[in-house]
């Protein structure tokens, strides 16, 4: 007869208890709007070739409302010029008289967006 050695099933009985402290974190987002006018003008000494570029639908009729114009700085041998792209807006009408579309001709491509450097310039 041998002695019982453990009279429960149960080897250890352990309670764990577990406690999360739950930090509420609050987070602030501010804007900083830095109210910039855009790029300095280029030099008023410099020398200008003007293109007009008009729009490859037909704009007989249509009213003109303004024009867009883009400067690209260029170069030449022993001269630096700016090509000054003048592109005419027209606005045409539809139908039902309550919205209008704009028409304008496309800019040439660029080698690099929205850069004031032309192709001659950069080569």
């Amino acid at each position: 007869m041998q002695v019982d050695l453990f009279p429960s099933e149960k080897l250890a009985e352990v309670n764990v208890t577990t406690s999360v402290a739950i930090k509420e974190v609050t987070t602030t987002k501010t804007n900083i709007r830095v109210n910039h006018n855009g790029r300095n003008p280029l030099q008023s000494h410099i020398r200008r070739e003007e293109i007009i570029l008009e729009p490859t639908q037909d704009v007989t009729g249509l009213t003109p409302v303004g024009q867009e114009i883009t400067e690209v700085l260029e170069y030449k041998v022993g001269e630096l010029f700016i090509k000054k792209y003048i592109r005419p807006e027209y606005i045409k009408p539809i139908e039902e008289g309550t919205q209008a579309k704009r028409v304008i001709a496309a800019l040439p491509s660029m080698p690099i967006d929205k850069c004031i450097a032309g192709p001659s310039l950069l080569d």
